[in-house]
């Protein structure tokens, strides 16, 4: 049996062990999700720039300003402008620690809720970068490319329409958020990103976002266009943390137009005009969504009982 395989056969143990209570909404076929619409019911799957590492956005009320965290979730659903159940966001700071236990328990919620659309912008990040796990570490260059296929194996269970994105180039974060032992060769990043092409282009429900191009022109501090808009020149430190690993919360929004290109190129007729443009409106309404969320939060702690 070779290592490939055996690697394989690890992920499809993983998986049944940690996923059973949502095979049968794994199972479902492909057609049930295209007779919906597909942005009826999104899920973000993934890792810290998914669940929001350090984006915060300053929300007033009245005299008092405060910091909240914007997560990859919040954005996305402020983007899109058709009539939509809620994006669900199902991600994870700590994914890093063990991929994979946490990259099966958070794709399982994400499939619990029946999704018409998955998005795991960052979910093969740790797949590809890092140490790997406890069961199965990686010391090796050879061994990330093992180990991406633990990953892929756990994205074969989504059926409706999946964007996953690809490796970025992530050394200008050596030193500040990774160290160098964490971080993918030049040559090992290239397969790696190959071989994600490869096992996409066998399934016509994925989509592979170019999360390395998105990013290469973030940093640049060049003017870019992305989701019809244009950002201009010096945005780099607007749109990209000082840990040069995690975007801000205005890089999210740019993630999130990336997203909506990619499935402008998947389901043109489908998604025209489904994305807001302006990004100030979507910021708007991501502190709309923080500031009902904190209300929630006060409403529900009030009306919990006094012990």
């Amino acid at each position: 049996m070779n290592v490939m395989h055996r690697t394989r056969l690890l992920a499809a143990a993983l998986f049944v062990i940690l996923l059973a209570p949502v095979v049968r909404a794994a199972d479902a076929p492909a057609t049930q999700a295209s007779t919906r619409r597909l942005l009826d019911r999104v899920a973000v799957v993934g890792a810290s720039a998914s669940s929001g590492f350090g984006a915060r956005v300053d929300l007033q009320r009245g005299a008092t300003v405060t910091r909240s965290k914007a997560d990859f979730a919040t954005v996305l659903d402020a983007l899109l402008t058709p009539e939509h159940e809620r994006v669900t966001g199902h991600a994870s700071m700590l994914f890093f620690r063990n991929p994979t236990k946490a990259g099966p328990s958070l794709l399982g919620k994400a499939l619990q809720t029946e999704p018409t659309l998955v998005v795991g912008v960052d979910f093969l990040f740790w797949f590809g970068y890092g140490h790997g796990s406890r069961s199965h570490p990686v010391r090796s260059e050879s061994q990330r490319l093992e180990f991406l296929e633990v990953g892929l194996t756990l994205l074969e269970e989504v059926r409706c329409p999946l964007i996953v994105g690809d490796f970025p180039d992530m050394s200008p974060a050596i030193g500040l958020m990774l160290s160098r032992s964490q971080v993918p060769n030049t040559e090992t990043l290239d397969a790696l990103n190959e071989r994600l092409r490869s096992w996409a282009a066998s399934r016509p429900n994925v989509v592979v976002l170019p999360l390395a191009d998105l990013l290469e022109r973030m940093r640049s501090d060049h003017a870019f266009t992305v989701g019809g808009h244009r950002w201009p020149e010096g945005s780099a430190t607007k749109l990209m943390q000082r840990d040069q690993l995690h975007p801000t919360a205005l890089g999210l929004i740019a993630l999130a137009q990336s997203v909506g290109d990619e499935l402008a190129r998947f389901a043109p007729t489908v998604v025209e005009g489904a994305f807001e443009v302006d990004p100030d409106r979507v910021m708007e309404r991501v502190r709309e969504a923080l500031l009902e969320r904190n209300r929630a939060r006060v409403g529900a702690r009030e009306e919990a009982p006094t012990p």
